[in-house]
């Protein structure tokens, strides 16, 4: 589910500004591990914000490592379903810091990864996917990121979505409301798109695979387009 966009996404001028090129956030990680503490160990951790730092390195973002802890739970490690992913995003919280939930990689979860909210505070991955793309993804939404096809295909919870057309006029208010994605119908196969659609104004489309908030394969995905860039710094 996406939700309407806050206002500034529309008005640049109400969006915040940095006095430097670089931001640092803090993040603290919640190892959920089954109740006799079965699970990941506390070195994933480091593995997390090294793949963080690398992934946003582009973006001028980077990511500190404020702590770490076990929940040790078989209520969540078991099985996320029936929204227990809601009640996990209360678990252990801080004021100060992006909170990463990292399940066991035997967890029961339709999602590899979910975010809070876009923008949030904390995401859920699963242990399966820790050390994927997928990371990148979530805190893309965390960090006021859509994914790339939406609006172009309806996402529950945005009220002003609408469809991206190819030659982007109208980008800055439909799809992902990002200028320089391209418009995505969410076809994929693996890393080749395989749709065959037209926009509405009769053009075909040309998604990009290799960007982070898409939905192709794991491995196709490697960057973040320059205003996605800003976005995230002006979130």
């Amino acid at each position: 589910p996406s939700p309407t966009p806050p206002h500034w996404i529309f008005n640049k001028g109400q969006r915040s500004s940095a006095a430097t090129t670089n931001y640092k956030l803090n993040v603290f990680i919640h190892i959920v591990r089954s109740s006799s503490g079965h699970g990941f160990g506390a070195e994933i951790s480091s593995s997390i914000v090294s793949l963080l730092n690398s992934s946003f390195a582009s973006a001028g973002i980077q990511f500190k490592l404020q702590g770490a802890d076990f929940i040790d739970n078989d209520y969540y490690y078991n099985n996320m379903d029936n929204g227990r992913a809601e009640q996990l995003f209360t678990v252990n919280t801080h004021g100060n810091a992006i909170d990463i939930y990292v399940l066991g990689r035997s967890t029961v979860w339709e999602y590899a990864g979910l975010a809070n909210d876009i923008p949030a505070k904390s995401l859920i991955i699963h242990g399966k996917f820790y050390n994927t793309s997928i990371l990148a993804h979530e805190m893309g939404h965390c960090l006021g990121l859509y994914h790339t096809h939406h609006g172009t295909v309806k996402e529950a919870g945005d009220n002003k979505q609408c469809k991206e057309f190819v030659d982007g006029s109208n980008s800055a208010r439909c799809g992902d409301y990002i200028a320089d994605t391209p418009a995505d119908p969410n076809k994929w196969n693996e890393c080749s798109y395989v749709g065959a659609d037209l926009d509405g104004h009769g053009q075909r489309y040309a998604p990009d695979p290799s960007n982070y908030m898409s939905y192709a394969d794991l491995q196709c995905c490697t960057r973040f387009s320059d205003l996605q860039k800003e976005r995230m710094k002006s979130s």
